[in-house]
């Protein structure tokens, strides 16, 4: 009977919790690794980093199709990032 009491109860307060929206901001640092709190000089450092490691010259011919489209990717979530910053 204690049992089915407290599995209740957790049942009770799993329902009762609210269910909240993931914060947009945090999703798109966290894209790059970056924390929203991010000071400027590192979100610029980490740019620098993914253009680095991810641009397509970088790659052999078999990889550079993926390495373009995740440089493009990376790309897009930076200047977001810019945007939202700006």
């Amino acid at each position: 009977a204690e049992v089915e009491r407290l599995r209740t109860e957790i049942e009770r307060l799993h329902a009762s919790r609210p269910v909240s929206e993931p914060d947009p901001k945090a999703v798109l640092y966290g894209q790059v690794g970056l924390n929203p709190a991010a000071p400027e000089w590192l979100i610029l450092a980490a740019r620098r980093a993914y253009r680095t490691q991810l641009h397509p010259d970088r790659h052999p011919a078999h990889r550079k199709r993926e390495a373009e489209r995740r440089f493009v990717l990376a790309e897009q979530v930076f200047d977001e990032i810019a945007t939202r910053s700006a």
